[in-house]
């Protein structure tokens, strides 16, 4: 029961679990109770509990098919600038974090930063889930008319191989079909270059999107983003300190 970050905190759990469970591999159902619940929507949980029946609910919970999805691990490993890639003069230990859904580099991480430091000053305002959605809308039309050129300070990998960056605020690798609150960020239509996007196929899709009002028209289905790469295997390297979210984390 929780939004996107509990489920993932959940999963993780039972991950480093795993050998002590009688049963290796649980499946795990969902309640969302969360401001965006991306995971509960594309897993036809809904987009939100609203009070149902609980008895109903674990009914559903009993007649549920299992289904696989893809789990990602990131690794952020902080250097000083200027030092060299083997030199010991790291920032601070590597960070391990285990993703379900996505992540997201610039804009879209900047509003969930300004969103939870929001919420960490305030919690007792914060306790529906329309409140919270005002909120994020309130925090990105402060941002509409700033501009970071967020693809001059950024590399990015794919598979080994360098790509090029086209002119994007915000980049977003994404795992499941649904996005800031049920939208569909790679978009439905068929492109030669990529294969169909599925969460249990081993591949990541990487997105751009050039800004906050960008960012609105995808969630009011009017756009989608720009299809960037698809791979496994990805390395990022920022050029200088960046906002970063992982499944609505930041």
């Amino acid at each position: 029961c929780g939004g996107d970050g509990t489920v993932g905190w959940v999963l993780a759990a039972l991950e480093e679990m795993r050998h002590r469970l009688a049963c290796p591999e649980p499946s795990v159902a969902i309640l969302p109770l969360g401001t965006g619940n991306d995971l509960g929507r594309v897993l036809r949980w809904g987009a939100g509990y609203s009070g149902e029946d609980p008895f109903s609910v674990l009914v559903s919970v009993d007649e549920a098919d299992a289904v696989l999805m893809d789990r990602w691990t990131i690794l952020l490993d902080a250097h000083e600038a200027g030092a060299a890639e083997d030199s010991v003069a790291d920032v601070e230990p590597p960070k391990i974090v285990q993703m379900s859904n996505y992540c997201g580099i610039g804009i879209d991480a900047e509003l969930s930063l300004d969103f939870h430091q929001a919420r960490e000053e305030e919690p007792g305002k914060f306790t529906s889930r329309f409140h919270n959605k005002g909120v994020y809308v309130r925090v990105g039309l402060q941002k509409i008319s700033h501009s970071r050129g967020l693809h001059k300070e950024i590399r990015l990998q794919v598979e080994q191989q360098e790509v090029e960056l086209p002119s994007i605020e915000g980049l977003i690798f994404i795992n499941i079909p649904s996005w800031g609150s049920g939208a569909d960020l790679w978009g439905s239509d068929s492109d030669s270059r990529f294969e169909k996007p599925r969460m249990d196929d081993g591949l990541l899709e990487v997105v751009g999107v050039t800004g906050v009002m960008h960012m609105g028209q995808v969630q009011g289905g009017l756009r989608s983003g720009i299809r960037i790469a698809q791979g496994s295997y990805f390395r990022v390297t920022l050029l200088k300190a960046t906002p970063v979210q992982v499944d609505g984390e930041p």
